[in-house]
């Protein structure tokens, strides 16, 4: 076939969404097939001698395929390629073709001759393209969930984890991704999942897979806290497993304080009751052991005896008051107190409790003034300075400091005894909880719902230095607050 009859045999190559050019070293177009006719609604003689890119080619893309066009006629191996160019039909419908360059060496008229295959892309691009939107927006989905979503491989290796999960734990995506979810959890869970995983894998026998459960997660800076985790299974090719974590720690909270409102409830009504059949009667009981106690011989055993049951009686009674003071609490009545004056107050009435007599407190100097019921605070900062000095067996110095805490007012109690032992420490404001041979295990339990009646709160921390500081934190007093 001769190079004329070559080029004239494009006319007859038809192939649905090809297009067949043949160019010369001007670009101009010397063949083109019916379907490249078709595609611009010109024929193959009003085509002829046009540059190609002019016809085939959008008018804001046509100086690229032009410089495109010089390039691969002198020659450059780095252009072996496909390009990408829009076309607007006559209709109006826009279609995108990746034109490829094949030179073929052909003398033609002393020009040489290229030839040109474009394919119709369109729909190959809108797929992507659609594709490319799906993920993003499942991408976008799954970084804004409000609960951690975390995949595994069949070895438990983390494959991705989204930012809540990231937050969750207070890890990285890149201190999580190619590690052991194991990670996540504490003993025994972190030693047993990998045996969970592998016997699923063998079995097909599920555990937690498909189902949701309350489990204990680990964070990084090792504080256990409640989660809910549903976990599903995806088999695409090779086992992929997808955990959904939701933090249950302010749902614990709720639920617990709803508990602790229903039985101060119950708690209130017993106390309203054995106040009235229980302290009063025991009040006449105390008076008349108290006459008969007068009459007595101070040296006989009649007159200590009878010391020791009023002793007790006056416990009694002091047990009923905190009770009802703990379940029953009156409305606070609210007024202006240096903080300064109140820590002073109180440690003067530290210093006249006997067993505190050998202890110093050191008063913080501020100008800071709380809105407060006196009544209530007073009562509760000698409580925490009884608890130091008792902490340091009646000796040594309490220390106190004020400072602002965002809109809050921090007065600090710091005592330099042996601290309070981790294991009890997250128990100390539960009611009735205590470690002294007497008392209600009241104390710190009234002190934290004070505070918290303030709208303020109450902690305790142990430094590794030793000792115990107690941090109460009350809201300022505020011009014209009632």
């Amino acid at each position: 076939m001769t190079d004329r009859a070559f080029v004239e045999a494009i006319s007859h190559l038809d192939f649905e969404g090809v297009v067949l050019l043949c160019i010369n070293a001007r670009d101009e177009l010397q063949g083109v097939n019916p379907f490249g006719c078709e595609l611009v609604g010109q024929s193959e003689q009003q085509l002829l001698g046009k540059r190609w890119f002019e016809a085939f080619v959008d008018p804001d893309q046509r100086k690229k395929a032009g410089e495109l066009s010089e390039r691969i006629f002198r020659g450059n191996p780095a252009l072996n390629g496909t390009f990408d160019f829009q076309l607007k039909r006559p209709s109006g419908e826009l279609r995108r073709f990746a034109w490829r360059p094949a030179r073929e060496p052909a003398a033609f008229d002393e020009d040489q001759v290229y030839f040109i295959l474009g394919q119709d892309v369109t729909e190959r691009d809108k797929a992507r393209h659609d594709l490319d939107t799906a993920e993003r927006q499942m991408h976008a989905v799954v970084e804004s969930a409000a609960d951690g979503i975390i995949t595994i491989d069949h070895r438990g290796i983390i494959q991705t984890v989204n930012q809540a999960g990231q937050n969750l734990f207070g890890y990285t995506s890149d201190e999580l991704v190619g590690r052991n979810v194991s990670m996540l959890m504490p003993s025994p869970d972190r030693e047993r999942h990998d045996g969970y995983l592998a016997k699923y894998i063998e079995t097909g026998v599920a555990g937690i897979i498909g189902k949701g459960r309350e489990v204990v997660a680990l964070k990084k800076d090792g504080t256990e806290f409640p989660i809910y985790l549903a976990v599903s299974e995806v088999k695409d090719g090779v086992h992929l497993f997808t955990g959904i974590v939701r933090d249950l720690t302010h749902e614990k909270e709720l639920q617990g304080k709803l508990q602790q409102q229903e039985a101060l409830a119950t708690l209130g009504k017993m106390a309203a009751v054995v106040a009235h059949e229980v302290r009063n009667p025991l009040a006449g009981i105390a008076g008349v052991i108290q006459i008969l106690r007068g009459r007595a011989e101070k040296s006989g055993t009649e007159y200590a005896i009878m010391g020791d049951v009023l002793e007790r009686i006056d416990a009694l009674v002091e047990t009923i008051s905190d009770l009802l003071l703990y379940a029953r609490p009156r409305d606070l009545r609210r007024q202006p107190i240096r903080v300064t004056d109140l820590l002073a107050e109180s440690g003067r009435l530290v210093k006249a409790d006997p067993q505190s007599g050998e202890i110093e407190i050191e008063v913080a100097d501020s100008d800071a003034v709380v809105h407060i019921d006196l009544e209530y605070l007073r009562e509760a900062v000698l409580n925490l300075m009884l608890n130091a000095a008792q902490a340091m067996g009646g000796k040594g110095a309490i220390r106190t400091e004020i400072e602002k805490c965002d809109d809050h007012c921090c007065v600090r109690i710091l005592d330099a005894g042996p601290g309070i032992p981790a294991d009890i420490r997250g128990k100390v404001f539960e009611p009735f909880f205590t470690t002294k041979g007497r008392g209600t295990g009241l104390g710190l339990a009234l002190v934290k719902r004070v505070a918290e009646r303030h709208g303020g709160a109450l902690s305790i921390k142990c430094p590794e230095s030793g000792g115990t500081v107690v941090t109460l934190k009350l809201p300022y007093h505020v011009e014209g607050a009632e």
